[in-house]
Protein backbone atom coordinates (compact mmCIF):
# COMPACT_ATOMS: atom_id res chain seq x y z
CA UNK A 1 0.00 0.00 0.00
CA UNK A 2 2.89 2.15 0.96
CA UNK A 3 4.28 1.84 -2.81
CA UNK A 4 1.60 2.73 -4.51
CA UNK A 5 1.38 6.44 -2.58
CA UNK A 6 4.89 6.47 -3.10
CA UNK A 7 4.78 5.90 -7.07
CA UNK A 8 1.46 8.84 -7.33
CA UNK A 9 4.11 10.71 -5.31
CA UNK A 10 6.41 10.87 -7.96
CA UNK A 11 4.40 10.74 -10.85
CA UNK A 12 3.39 14.25 -9.45
CA UNK A 13 6.62 15.30 -8.94
CA UNK A 14 8.31 14.23 -12.54
CA UNK A 15 4.57 16.13 -13.61
CA UNK A 16 5.74 19.27 -11.67
CA UNK A 17 9.69 19.32 -13.25
CA UNK A 18 8.09 18.71 -16.58
CA UNK A 19 5.96 21.76 -16.60
CA UNK A 20 8.47 23.62 -14.82
CA UNK A 21 10.85 23.01 -17.13
CA UNK A 22 8.82 23.57 -20.55
CA UNK A 23 7.41 26.80 -19.03
CA UNK A 24 11.02 28.49 -18.12
CA UNK A 25 12.42 26.51 -21.85
CA UNK A 26 9.80 28.44 -23.79
CA UNK A 27 10.07 31.69 -22.02
CA UNK A 28 14.11 31.76 -22.69
CA UNK A 29 13.42 30.38 -26.08
CA UNK A 30 11.12 32.97 -26.76
CA UNK A 31 13.84 35.95 -25.76
CA UNK A 32 16.58 34.32 -27.41
CA UNK A 33 15.16 34.17 -30.84
CA UNK A 34 13.90 37.68 -30.22
CA UNK A 35 17.25 38.91 -29.65
CA UNK A 36 18.19 36.69 -32.84
CA UNK A 37 21.04 34.91 -30.43
CA UNK A 38 21.39 31.88 -32.15
CA UNK A 39 24.26 30.33 -29.44
CA UNK A 40 21.68 30.51 -26.54
CA UNK A 41 19.09 29.58 -28.87
CA UNK A 42 20.73 26.52 -29.77
CA UNK A 43 22.17 25.48 -26.28
CA UNK A 44 19.33 26.21 -24.94
CA UNK A 45 17.06 24.29 -26.72
CA UNK A 46 19.94 21.04 -26.57
CA UNK A 47 20.36 21.28 -22.91
CA UNK A 48 18.35 20.22 -20.07
CA UNK A 49 18.76 21.77 -16.78
CA UNK A 50 15.07 21.76 -15.15
CA UNK A 51 15.15 25.45 -15.81
CA UNK A 52 18.01 26.38 -13.99
CA UNK A 53 19.88 27.64 -17.14
CA UNK A 54 17.16 29.25 -18.44
CA UNK A 55 16.34 31.16 -15.36
CA UNK A 56 19.61 32.39 -15.98
CA UNK A 57 19.41 33.32 -19.01
CA UNK A 58 16.70 35.10 -18.66
CA UNK A 59 17.27 37.23 -15.90
CA UNK A 60 21.32 37.97 -16.22
CA UNK A 61 23.12 36.42 -19.53
CA UNK A 62 19.82 38.47 -21.73
CA UNK A 63 20.59 41.82 -19.99
CA UNK A 64 24.37 42.00 -20.74
CA UNK A 65 25.06 44.16 -23.16
CA UNK A 66 27.21 43.10 -26.29
CA UNK A 67 24.84 40.02 -27.54
CA UNK A 68 26.72 36.94 -26.66
CA UNK A 69 25.82 34.71 -29.70
CA UNK A 70 24.35 36.88 -31.75
CA UNK A 71 24.12 37.29 -35.29
CA UNK A 72 25.24 40.20 -36.68
CA UNK A 73 24.16 41.77 -39.73
CA UNK A 74 27.16 41.53 -41.54
CA UNK A 75 27.89 38.29 -41.10
CA UNK A 76 24.17 37.37 -42.15
CA UNK A 77 25.12 39.24 -45.91
CA UNK A 78 28.95 37.52 -45.91
CA UNK A 79 26.86 33.82 -45.43
CA UNK A 80 24.32 35.25 -47.76
CA UNK A 81 21.16 35.02 -45.92
CA UNK A 82 20.38 38.58 -46.77
CA UNK A 83 18.29 40.73 -44.93
CA UNK A 84 17.42 44.31 -45.48
CA UNK A 85 20.78 45.22 -45.04
CA UNK A 86 21.79 43.48 -48.36
CA UNK A 87 18.87 44.45 -50.03
CA UNK A 88 19.40 47.70 -49.55
CA UNK A 89 23.36 47.67 -50.51
CA UNK A 90 21.76 45.57 -54.19
CA UNK A 91 19.65 48.54 -55.12
CA UNK A 92 22.04 51.11 -54.39
CA UNK A 93 24.27 49.15 -55.90
CA UNK A 94 21.51 48.94 -58.96
CA UNK A 95 20.92 52.91 -58.48
CA UNK A 96 24.68 53.22 -58.92
CA UNK A 97 25.06 51.52 -62.24
CA UNK A 98 21.64 53.38 -63.60
CA UNK A 99 22.88 56.87 -63.08
CA UNK A 100 26.67 56.05 -64.85
CA UNK A 101 24.65 54.84 -67.98
CA UNK A 102 22.47 57.85 -67.76
CA UNK A 103 25.32 60.08 -67.67
CA UNK A 104 27.70 58.44 -70.08
CA UNK A 105 24.97 58.25 -72.70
Amino acid sequence: MAYQNLDVFLIVVFVVIVVWSLVWKGIALWKSAGKKQLVWFVVLLIVNTVGILEILYIFVFSKMKGGAGKVKEDEKVKSGEGGKGSRVRKVERVLELGRRKVGSS
